[in-house]
């Protein structure tokens, strides 16, 4: 999430991933409007070159949408000049969902203004949703609607995280479900922080349905929720064993951090996509993770003895030196900063 300085400085952004719209949506929704003035055809759309000028006929609530794209293009750098072309945007359309999120991207992480403009947010875009036309709920795909609409998921998720953050959990976990009903294909990314609150609040059936409808995912925050899953489900036997061994196979550098006695207190990087056993899926979900080991001790004493087993310390060390290494915290003592990461128990025993 975000924190803005005391001393009114630039907030360090932090979008939780899948929140800040990407550069092309602002473009396909251009598409979209300039086919419905006619001034495309659709079959012309595949042979342009470039995305098209906005008309000139905009409504107060296009404008407005308009705006806050603009405002987005400002963070994290010039985020006052960000806050002003989103109020800006507001003056047109007092529910410019997009406008609101920027705002909300500005404030403290579980603040009461961020609880404030999410539900701003998540109210209008409920609002907007019932308006639309050709969309049936529970059947289509919101995100795939139209491009505009992506912000209107993308409200129910910082609703979501901003509840989470302040601790109502029950409230956040059900506004991500709502996220993933709206998008079924989970193009914000939701499916991966709610598996793990689940565990967190110990949600074990929850989380097993989930994973099972998003299933052989690759990416290691999944391949831990499964493994931890299998544990709480079934013991330490093979199916348990072999998810951690493939999670670890993806990132062992991760998994490794998600098992240390101190979590991290950095917050996660800005962000917005991951590779798999890169810094940024590292950095992304460990704290994650280890908030959901964390939660069930057993479990998280079972796999740091697989983590720490002689056969995959050379596995969980190579993973652990590159991860180091891009994060530049390794310095003129070699390992000192690398040990510093995996936490005070490990330090104290060297």
């Amino acid at each position: 999430m975000q924190h803005r300085n005391a001393d009114g400085q630039r907030p360090t952004m932090m979008f939780p991933m899948g929140l800040e719209p990407r550069p092309t949506e602002e473009g396909l929704w251009r598409m979209v409007l300039a086919v419905q003035r006619g001034l495309i055809e659709p079959e012309e759309l595949e042979h342009l070159t470039e995305y098209p000028e906005l008309p000139e006929d905009l409504t107060a609530e296009e404008s407005a949408q308009s705006l806050a794209y603009d405002a987005y293009d400002y963070l994290p750098q010039y985020w006052k000049n960000a806050r002003n072309i989103a109020e800006e945007a507001l003056q047109l359309d007092p529910e410019c969902v997009d406008a609101l999120l920027c705002l909300w991207s500005l404030e403290g992480e579980g603040s009461n203004e961020a609880l404030e403009l999410a539900r701003r947010a998540q109210e209008s875009a409920e609002k907007k949703i019932a308006r639309l036309p050709h969309w049936r709920r529970g059947i289509d795909d919101l995100w795939s609607h139209e491009p505009g609409c992506r912000g209107f998921v993308r409200a129910h998720a910082a609703l979501a995280f901003t509840l989470r953050a302040r601790g109502e959990n029950r409230e956040g976990n059900a506004m991500a479900e709502r996220v993933i009903s709206l998008n079924p294909t989970d193009n914000t990314g939701m499916r991966w922080h709610l598996v793990n609150w689940y565990l967190i609040d110990g949600a074990v059936r929850r989380a097993y349905r989930l994973l099972r409808d998003y299933p052989d995912e690759p990416f290691t925050v999944s391949l831990s929720a499964v493994a931890l899953v299998e544990f709480l489900r079934s013991g330490p036997g093979k199916n348990a064993h072999r998810a951690l061994m493939e999670a670890m196979e993806q990132n062992a550098a991760l998994i490794a951090l998600a098992l240390v006695t101190r979590r991290a207190d950095a917050p996660p990087p800005e962000v917005d996509a991951f590779t798999i056993g890169d810094v940024t899926e590292t950095a992304l979900w460990q704290r994650l993770l280890w908030d959901a080991w964390d939660a069930h001790p057993e479990a998280k004493e079972w796999a740091a003895e697989i983590v720490e087993h002689p056969d995959n310390v050379e596995r969980t060390l190579g993973f652990m030196l590159n991860i180091a290494e891009q994060l530049g915290v390794l310095d003129a003592n070699g390992l000192d900063g690398l040990l510093d990461l995996l936490g005070e128990d490990q330090e104290d025993e060297r």
